[in-house]
């Protein structure tokens, strides 16, 4: 199924972000224990729950696999409206962390970027949606609980290593199953189920 492509007539480019390091967990959270997560945050860790942001991933890739094989993952994401364009490249993986670089830049113009990719092979796409609820917490830490359309709820820890664990250790999450895989990985392997 071709994911719905939003309309806008000029491609600029209006915020770069040089390589950014990102290294994160997903914890699914089942829906009955979702409030309760949410007051460990805010009352435990004295974190601000922020609005909530409709997110539409569209994913692509090379039609031989070789896109995936190589590591090199582009999206672009619209939140509440507005575009941006993702190169993730993938590091090295170690089973308890999602580790890539991410390039990031944002767009006036979707079908634009949809244009730029395909013309560089990238030519399959996959879209999935979801709603984000963002956390203020610490500088280094980007905390979320998503809901991801078909797949449920989960909360990303991003930050380093340590600070990844010590969030996990106070939020009692410590026996919960890892997941260190891309959302639209998750996706296609429920597809299989």
């Amino acid at each position: 199924m071709q994911p719905p492509i939003p309309q806008n007539p000029a491609l600029t480019i209006k915020h770069l972000t040089i390589m950014k390091k990102e290294i994160e967990v997903k914890i699914e959270i089942p829906k009955n224990k979702k409030a309760e997560l949410v007051k460990k945050i805010i009352y435990d860790l004295k974190a601000k729950q922020l609005p909530a942001v409709s997110q539409k991933t569209y994913g692509f890739f090379t039609p031989d696999g070789l896109s995936i094989k190589n590591g090199v993952f582009p999206r672009i994401r619209v939140d509440n409206g507005l575009s941006t364009m993702t190169i993730k490249v993938k590091r090295k993986q170690e089973s308890n962390y999602f580790q890539r670089n991410e390039y990031t830049i944002s767009i006036d113009h979707f079908k634009n970027g949809v244009a730029i990719l395909k013309a560089l092979g990238y030519t399959d796409c996959r879209f999935f949606s979801k709603t984000r609820i963002p956390f203020s917490w610490k500088k280094n830490v980007e905390l979320a609980l998503d809901h991801v359309s078909g797949l449920g709820y989960f909360l990303e820890i991003e930050s380093s290593p340590k600070v990844i664990e010590k969030t996990i250790k106070l939020l009692g999450l410590e026996n919960e199953k890892r997941i260190t895989r891309a959302y639209l990985g998750l996706i296609e392997e429920n597809k299989v189920k």
